[in-house]
C-alpha cells in the first residue's frame, strides 16, 4: 500500500500573521489565544467522483469545461463518432482483450466495459491501494490537502463531516483509495475527431463559449475510496500507527488482527466516514466499532471481482482545443487557532501564622514577631503577636493564630522561593521553645504552608 502522510505543518500563504486575540482562564490556567490566517491554493487535475452522476460521468463523454471546477458536470449532447477505450489495471490471459470501440454514451460505455470485465482475469486482481492523512484546521484545507475540492462534496453527500468535538486532542482526515482499473480513451488528433459527419455545430456552439471550453472525460478510474474524520484523545502519532497497522491488515500486508494497542486507540476516537463506490447515494456516517470496521471495509474491497467490479471514484478531463489536462485550480482560506498556557501570578490575598509554646511562665513581653520575605528578600508579611495573658504577667503554653499585615504586592510566582522568620521581640529577655506555622493565601484558591520549631528565634525557606 502506498502510504504518504501530507504535513501537519501549516502551509499556504499568510494573509494575517500570527495574532494574540486575547486569553481565557485566570492565574495558573490562563491562556493565550492566537489567530494566524493562510490562503492555500492547489491545482487539480484528477477530480474526485462525490457524486458519480452516472448519466454525464462515463469514458469519453463530452462536458462543458465550466462545470468541471464544481464537479458537477454538464453535458454536450452532440452525434458523437466511435472513440477507442481501453482498460488498464487488471492482467488477464495472453488473448484477454483490453480495447472496445464505441459511441460515447453512458449505455454504450456500460455496455463496453461489461463485456471486457466478462472475461476471464486472473483470479489474483489486488487493488491499487494508497492511503493518505493529513492534520487539519479546516474541513477545506483538508480536503485540498488530500487532493480534492471541498465544493466537490458539499451538497452531493447526505449530510456532513461534523467537527464539533472541540476537546479532541488530534483531528486527521484520512483518504483510503482503492483503485481496480482505469478506463481510458485516446485523445482525437484534432476536436473534429469525436464528432460524426451528421453533427449539428450549431447545436455544439450553445454549449461552450469564453469561459466554457467543451471538454472531454479522457479516463475514469473504478474501485471503492473512503474518507475519514477522525477526532482522538490520543496523539497524532499514536492515531498515525494506529491507521496504518489496520489499513496494512485491512489491505492483506500483515497477518493475524491488529494489535491491540491500534485497535484501542482506534476504537477509543471519534469516526465519521463517506464510502465512494457502491450503491445509492453517498453519505457520511459515523463508524463504530472503528479497529473492526476499517478493516473489515478494506478486506472486502481488496480484490477486484466481476461480483464487486467497482463505481467510478475519479476522472480526469482534456480539453477539446488542445487535449490538455484541465486542472482544477481551488483555492481555501483558514484559520489556525493556538492557545498556549500563559499563567499570570495570583495575588497573595492574605497571610497568618500560629505560634505554638511548648513553655510555661514567660514574661508578657516576650512576644513573637513573624515577617515573611519573598525571593528577592523583601519583607511583604509582618505581625508583632501580643500575649493572651499580659495582666497575668506570663504566657502559659497554647497556640495564638494572628493574621499578618501584607505590606506590599505579592502573588505566587514571587513566592515560589522565599522565607519566613519568627523571633521574640528586643524587650522580651526570657528563652522560649516554640513552633511557627505560616499559611500563604492566593486569589486562584490554592495556598501554601511553612512550618518549623525552636528557641527563640526559628526560619523556614522554600
Amino acid at each position: 500500500m502506498n502510504v504518504a502522510n501530507d504535513s501537519a505543518q501549516p502551509d499556504g500563504d499568510v494573509l494575517v500573521p500570527n495574532t494574540l486575540k486575547g486569553y481565557t482562564g485566570r492565574y495558573g490556567d490562563r491562556k493565550a489565544n492566537h489567530e494566524e490566517s493562510l490562503r492555500l491554493t492547489r491545482a487539480l487535475e484528477r477530480m474526485v467522483a462525490f457524486d458519480p452522476n452516472a448519466g454525464v460521468l462515463f469514458p469519453g463523454s463530452l462536458v462543458q469545461g465550466k462545470s468541471l471546477p464544481d464537479g458537477v458536470l454538464f453535458p454536450i449532447t452532440v452525434v458523437r463518432r466511435e472513440q477507442t477505450c481501453t482498460v488498464t489495471g487488471l492482467s488477464g490471459p495472453a488473448n484477454t482483450r483490453y480495447s472496445a470501440t464505441f459511441v460515447p454514451t453512458a449505455s454504450n460505455a456500460t455496455a463496453a466495459i461489461s463485456e471486457i470485465l466478462a472475461q476471464h482475469f486472473n483470479a489474483d486482481q489486488p487493488a491499487r491501494a494508497t492511503y493518505s492523512e493529513t492534520n487539519f484546521y479546516s474541513m477545506e484545507q483538508a480536503t485540498l490537502k488530500l487532493g480534492a475540492s471541498y465544493g466537490w462534496l458539499t451538497g452531493k453527500v447526505d449530510g456532513s463531516f461534523n467537527t464539533a468535538n472541540t476537546n479532541a486532542v488530534t483531528r486527521n482526515m484520512v483518504r483510503f483509495v482503492q483503485a481496480y482499473y482505469t478506463v481510458s480513451c485516446e485523445a482525437p488528433s484534432t476536436p473534429i475527431d469525436l464528432f460524426a459527419w451528421n453533427t449539428d455545430y450549431g447545436q455544439l456552439r450553445q454549449y461552450m463559449g469564453p469561459g466554457n471550453p467543451p471538454a472531454f472525460v479522457n479516463s475514469v478510474t473504478y474501485g471503492r475510496e473512503l474518507w475519514m474524520l477522525i477526532e482522538s484523545q490520543h496523539s497524532e502519532a499514536e492515531l498515525n500507527a494506529a491507521l496504518k497497522a489496520a489499513a496494512n491488515f485491512g489491505a492483506g500486508h500483515m497477518a493475524g488482527s491488529v494489535d491491540n494497542v491500534s485497535k484501542k486507540v482506534l476504537d477509543e476516537s471519534s469516526i465519521q466516514v463517506l464510502a465512494i463506490g457502491g450503491s445509492g447515494k453517498h453519505a457520511v456516517k459515523p463508524m463504530t466499532n472503528g479497529a473492526a470496521a476499517l478493516t473489515d471495509y478494506l478486506e472486502s474491497g481488496a480484490n477486484f471481482s466481476i461480483k464487486s467490479p467497482g463505481w467510478p471514484i475519479s476522472y480526469t478531463a482534456m480539453y477539446l482545443r488542445d487535449n490538455s489536462i484541465a486542472r482544477v485550480s481551488a483555492t481555501t482560506d483558514y484559520v489556525i487557532k493556538t492557545s498556549v498556557a500563559d499563567p499570570e501570578p495570583a495575588p497573595l490575598t492574605s497571610a497568618r501564622v500560629t505560634w505554638t509554646t511548648t513553655g510555661d511562665d514567660k514574661d508578657w513581653d516576650t512576644q513573637a514577631v513573624v515577617d515573611v520575605f519573598d525571593k528577592d528578600g523583601t519583607n511583604v508579611a509582618h505581625v508583632a503577636c501580643c500575649s493572651s495573658d499580659k495582666n497575668s504577667d506570663h504566657w502559659t503554653g497554647g497556640a495564638q493564630t494572628r493574621q499578618l499585615t501584607l505590606l506590599r504586592g505579592a502573588d505566587n510566582m514571587s513566592l515560589q522561593h522565599g522565607n519566613f522568620r519568627a523571633y521574640r521581640n528586643p524587650h522580651g529577655t526570657d528563652d522560649w521553645d516554640y513552633q511557627a506555622t505560616v499559611e500563604l493565601f492566593f486569589a486562584d484558591g490554592t495556598s501554601k504552608t511553612y512550618s518549623n520549631g525552636g528557641r527563640n528565634t526559628v526560619g523556614q525557606s522554600w
